[in-house]
């Protein structure tokens, strides 16, 4: 089930930070970014996936920006359309009539071929260099045209 988690689902969305460290740079412990987790939980920011209980999927949505800021699927549910349905219901909170952003990897990064067939598939594109991110992976910023 998609649906906004608050704060009693702080550890849990910690839990998958931890896995996409090496991809995204240090965030568990880390007091700028679990303030900022807090501060989303608390406010209504954070989508996630529930599956008996479990979190399995989370999303932190900026309405103002119309904006995808975070995203991640555990690994061990990868494949399962987790991600797609998230992305789904991330669309339908977002306004779609404004063009959207998520600031993913760069073309040609392995690690982010999965994410970026999403995006595409959801009509996001390429538009800008992004950068490297805090754990020196290449990026993009992607945009979905306003409907």
């Amino acid at each position: 089930m998609i649906t906004y988690l608050g704060f009693e689902d702080m550890q849990a969305v910690l839990g998958l930070a931890s896995q996409v460290e090496s991809l995204f740079g240090p965030m568990v412990g880390v007091a700028d970014f679990e303030k900022g987790l807090e501060d989303c939980l608390k406010t209504g920011r954070v989508l996630g996936c529930k599956v008996q209980n479990d979190v399995c999927g989370a999303a932190i949505v900026d309405r103002d920006g119309n904006e995808l800021c975070w995203f991640v699927v555990d690994s061990g549910k990868r494949g399962l359309g987790i991600g797609a349905r998230m992305l789904e219901k991330v669309i339908v909170e977002l306004d779609p009539g404004r063009e959207m952003t998520v600031q993913t990897f760069a073309p040609g990064v392995p690690e982010g071929e999965a994410a970026r067939r999403l995006y595409m598939k959801y009509g996001f594109a390429d538009r800008e260099d992004g950068g490297l991110n805090p754990a020196g992976i290449r990026t993009v910023i992607m945009v979905r045209e306003k409907k």
